[in-house]
Formats: structure tokens, C-alpha cells, sequence
């Protein structure tokens, strides 16, 4: 496993525990209709381990990595993406698309 998902996951989960992960309004819109409130997904995030399958990819808006989860919750596969700055950023939130279409989960 490569040495950066310790350390991602470390700072996500810290930052989500401490309550001071942000989230963009389309993470918010996004997890409003999967019908998850802040706190629930701030739990699952704390909760992160590496069966969420991390990945990372440099964003298209800047020199950073965006860290992607796919977190198996009870009857939900949900898909996170999120960015590390000075604070921590959800940008995405919602079902992952790749566990429902072929049932095997993984993929972007």
C-alpha cells in the first residue's frame, strides 16, 4: 500500500473528527439527497481505514491531489472525494456510480 494513504487518512479522519472538514455546496446538495446529514457523513469519514479504497488524482483546478473513498456503509456505497489544504474540503459526495453499475465497485 503506498505510504501517502496512512497520512491522508490520518488527516482526513482528524479533521473530520474535530468537526472542521468543510464542505462545498455541491457535497452538501449531493448528501442532502442521499438523505445524510453533516454529522453522519463526518462519522463516516472519521471512521475511514484502507477498505475504502483511496485513490488520488492531481485536480484539474490547481497543482493539488484530490483523495477519493469509496466507504461501504450498510445499504449505501457511497463515494467521497476530498482536498487537502490549510483545512480539509468535501467536494463530492454521493452514491458511488461504478458499485452500481457493474457490481463490482472501484473505478472513478
Amino acid at each position: 500500500m503506498p505510504t501517502w494513504v496512512f497520512r491522508v487518512l490520518i488527516r482526513v479522519r482528524g479533521l473530520a473528527a474535530s468537526g472542521r472538514l468543510r464542505f462545498t455546496d455541491k457535497a452538501l446538495a449531493e448528501m442532502w439527497t442521499l438523505g445524510l446529514a453533516r454529522d453522519d457523513v463526518l462519522q463516516i469519514l472519521a471512521d475511514l481505514s484502507p477498505s475504502a479504497e483511496p485513490t488520488r488524482a492531481r485536480s484539474s483546478q490547481g497543482p493539488e491531489w484530490m483523495y477519493e473513498f469509496r466507504p461501504k456503509t450498510p445499504g449505501l456505497s457511497l463515494y467521497l472525494k476530498v482536498v487537502l489544504r490549510r483545512e480539509g474540503r468535501l467536494v463530492s459526495c454521493h452514491e458511488d456510480q461504478t458499485e452500481s453499475e457493474d457490481g463490482a465497485g472501484g473505478g472513478a
